[in-house]
């Protein structure tokens, strides 16, 4: 039998050269990522597991199904499969897992620094899946930017919205109570903004009472003005323009919709409300009243969104229309719009008609996530009508007036009234949402006069590490510090402050989470990061007040 080439067989310590190898990389972190491309014989594998600290995952990529099965009989690789803190994803097999897990573990902790290795050599063996395996970590990263800037951008307008909307609550009815009356022998339509809903206009105004249309905000007056009248529409935004939802003076067509989402847009529609997200802040008053809190995922659009609420709604069979995700010439949006946008932002992606077609980033980002809920949800049906944009795999393509020859079941039309839609709260339950509120204004108080001193606390910590004061000072603080922030981030109200000071503090905390070599300088830039956190604290607080004392006075 020949020797194998390019592996040599003298003087070679496999664990050395792993030992080695792994020395690269620096775990100068807390929850540290690390994406590795290639799982081998798995002994670099074993390297950075024993070089990992408690929290950190490792997410491996292995390219070759067959080299898997192969190194499985040849070698005990036990302690990495059964590793809880070892995630391996192989090509053609659970693959998805690691565009999963990569986007599940990456977050503002640690963004700055995901570790990427390459098994030796992979990288010139697999070209093309390495190719992939840095476009998921670059995706991964992108995810997190975008959610680190939604926080930075909404903090206090979550705040601000929640708080305005409450005197709507007591007329809502929640998501779960929709669900138990609408008929499911019917698809679910989801109309968003895209140009090829002008080819729609005549086959949706056929299928109205054959199929629950929900429209997003920005196609509901495009569709008002063909004639097309949606079963209900859906806003989720907290700064969505109110022009981006309507421009007409009253719209009474019932809305589904998020406590969060833009006051201004719960004051002009005068129909009734559905609440598909409660937010954090109100579960426990819907637990307290025996309610379901409602509680669907925001994703990344109003579409997807929207999508989201169907499969809640209990939809098996939902159709899209108008979800393009790609331009049309230059146009964007129905009627027309060019919506203009950083050229840096288009992309390329596959059609529906198998050409190439131009896109942009965030709409590409939209795709992969129905991409991404199809592979774990596949017993949702998902029917794509439109006859030009971009492929969404996973769907079927055909039209919309097949698609409801095929999957609506109805004999006559169903027709949704005022009078089914009713009112979640009664009159005792609105008494109990003031005391709830109280009790989260006296909370508000109690964080108030904590977190002065905690920043007092953190002004002394960081005096006494300079000076290099006794331990048992700095431990006493320490430990004093972890109380008060135990308490803080127990009480109800902060749920409400959550997305503020998370979005204040969200540069710092990234940064919280590195570590050097110098213990004192690491201890210096901890207590002064957690400084500006408290200071966030307090912002949020003096935000909330005002706004909590005029909400209850109203409800």
């Amino acid at each position: 039998m020949g020797k194998s080439k390019g592996f040599p067989t003298i003087g070679y310590n496999p664990t050395e050269e792993a030992n080695r190898w792994v020395e690269q990389y620096s775990f100068n972190s807390i929850n540290n990522v690390i994406a590795m491309f290639g799982l081998g014989n798995g002994i670099f594998a074993r390297t950075i597991v024993n070089k990992m600290n408690k929290g950190d995952t490792l997410i491996i990529y292995e390219p070759c199904a067959e080299l898997f099965m192969h190194v499985l009989h040849k070698y005990n690789l036990t302690d990495l499969l059964e590793n809880p803190n070892v995630i391996i994803a192989i090509k053609d097999i659970n693959e998805f897992d690691f565009h999963n897990m990569l986007q599940s573990k990456t977050n503002v902790t640690n963004i700055k620094n995901v570790i990427k290795c390459i098994y030796p050599n992979y990288d010139n063996i697999f070209t093309e899946s390495c190719i992939q395996f840095w476009q998921e970590i670059k995706d991964a990263y992108n995810h997190q930017i975008i959610q680190i800037n939604t926080m930075i951008a909404f903090g206090r307008v979550y705040i601000e919205n929640t708080i305005k909307n409450l005197k709507y609550l007591p007329k809502t009815l929640s998501i779960f109570e929709l669900r138990e009356i609408l008929p499911k022998d019917i698809p679910a339509i989801v109309v968003a903004a895209g140009p090829s809903v002008a080819n729609q206009i005549e086959d949706l105004r056929k299928v109205k009472g054959k199929a629950l249309i929900i429209a997003v905000d920005r196609i509901l007056d495009y569709l008002l003005d063909s004639g097309v009248i949606p079963d209900f529409v859906f806003t989720l935004d907290p700064i969505k323009p109110v022009e981006y939802f309507t421009k007409r003076k009253k719209v009474t067509i019932p809305l589904l919709t998020f406590m969060v989402s833009n006051n201004e847009i719960f004051e002009i529609h005068e129909g009734k409300k559905i609440i598909c997200n409660c937010s954090d802040f109100l579960q426990d008053y819907y637990i307290n009243i025996n309610k379901i809190p409602p509680k669907i995922i925001a994703s990344s659009s109003v579409a997807t969104a929207a999508f989201t609420a169907c499969v809640e709604l209990g939809f098996k069979n939902i159709i899209l229309v108008g979800q393009d995700l790609a331009y049309k010439g230059n146009v964007t949006h129905a009627g027309g719009i060019e919506e203009k946008i950083d050229l840096n932002n288009e992309i390329m992606t596959e059609g529906v008609n198998g050409e190439i077609v131009r896109t942009r980033y965030d709409w590409k980002v939209f795709l992969k996530w129905y991409e991404d809920f199809l592979t774990i949800y596949p017993s949702i049906n998902v029917i794509d009508t439109k006859d030009s944009g971009a492929k969404i795999k996973g769907t079927k393509l055909m039209s919309l007036e097949q698609a409801i020859k095929k999957y609506s079941n109805v004999e006559s039309q169903f027709v949704i009234t005022d009078e089914s839609l009713m009112s979640t709260f009664s009159d005792d339950d609105i008494n109990k949402l003031r005391d709830y509120l109280q009790d989260s204004l006296t909370q508000l108080e109690e964080i108030k006069v904590m977190t002065e001193e905690a920043l007092e606390i953190c002004d002394k910590l960081i005096i006494d590490n300079e000076i290099n004061l006794a331990s048992r000072s700095i431990d006493k603080n320490l430990k004093k510090l972890k109380r008060i922030n135990s308490f803080i981030v127990e009480q109800q109200i902060y749920e409400l402050m959550d997305p503020y000071v998370t979005a204040v503090s969200a540069q710092k905390l990234a940064d919280a989470y590195q570590f050097s070599d110098d213990l004192k300088e690491d201890s210096f830039n901890t207590y002064i990061r957690a400084k500006a956190i408290f200071e966030g604290m307090i912002e949020a607080a003096n935000i909330i007040q005002p706004l909590l004392n005029d909400a209850i006075k109203i409800i």
